[in-house]
């Protein structure tokens, strides 16, 4: 399931959630490690977290 969640994300978000949630970097990490701005980040975590929560529902078939 995890490696199917993680394929239905774009390049840059399984980027930054792997660099967040299984390498543990800050938010300032990976802004440095994906060269791009903070704020990036956190739209782009929170853009996978988002897409990866419907995908997890979707697949379990649960309904808010």
């Amino acid at each position: 399931m995890v490696t199917e969640l993680l394929e239905g994300l774009g390049d840059r978000q399984r980027e930054a959630l792997l660099l967040r949630y299984v390498s543990q970097l800050t938010i300032p990490e990976i802004a440095k490690v994906m060269g791009c701005a903070e704020g990036t980040v956190k739209a782009t975590l929170h853009a996978a977290i988002a897409k990866a929560s419907l995908q997890v529902k979707d697949t379990l078939n649960v309904t808010d």
